[in-house]
């Protein structure tokens, strides 16, 4: 059987670019967050965010449209999501 005559190099294809690992492990970890946000929206698991100083307790509201925050000597901050 006679040889391809094509059997050399494409030369109008071109190959992914080669990016770096740290590169592709940004890209992940962007994703994972980007993800873990969009789950804390859609859930509206607001204390999940840590929204409250170190030492304040984090309750979400009732219909949770927000949290408040509690302060050890019992002063509450309230904070609504529109």
């Amino acid at each position: 059987m006679a040889p391809s005559p094509r059997t050399g190099s494409r030369q109008d294809a071109t190959a992914l670019p080669s990016m770096s690992s740290t590169f592709w492990a940004f890209m992940i970890l962007a994703s994972l967050l980007i993800a873990y946000c969009t789950r804390i929206i859609k859930t509206k698991q607001w204390c999940d965010m840590l929204p409250c100083l170190e030492g304040e307790g984090c309750d979400l509201l009732i219909n949770r449209s927000g949290w408040t925050c509690t302060q050890p000597g019992g002063r509450i901050k309230t904070t609504t999501v529109s």
